[in-house]
C-alpha cells in the first residue's frame, strides 16, 4: 500500500504530465492573438494611469528623498 505523500506525489506527476502533453507547440496562440492579448493587458493601465499620476508621481518623489 502505497503511503500518502506517494499518492499526492504521483498525482502532481500526472497532472504536470498531462499538462506538459496538452500545451504543445500547435495549440499556442496565433501572434496575432498574442497581440490582442498584449493589448488587453496594457490598456486598463493606460485608462487608469491618468487619473492617478499625481499619486503616482508624489510617491515616486517622497520615496527618493533621503533623510
Amino acid at each position: 500500500m502505497k503511503s500518502k505523500d506517494e499518492k499526492r506525489f504521483q498525482f502532481i506527476r500526472n497532472v504536470v504530465m498531462i499538462i506538459i502533453i496538452e500545451l504543445t507547440a500547435a495549440d499556442l496562440p496565433t501572434v496575432s492573438v498574442r497581440m490582442a492579448m498584449a493589448i488587453a493587458g496594457v490598456l486598463p493601465v493606460l485608462i487608469i494611469y491618468p487619473f492617478v499620476q499625481n499619486n503616482f508621481v508624489k510617491g515616486i518623489t517622497l520615496g527618493g528623498i533621503k533623510g
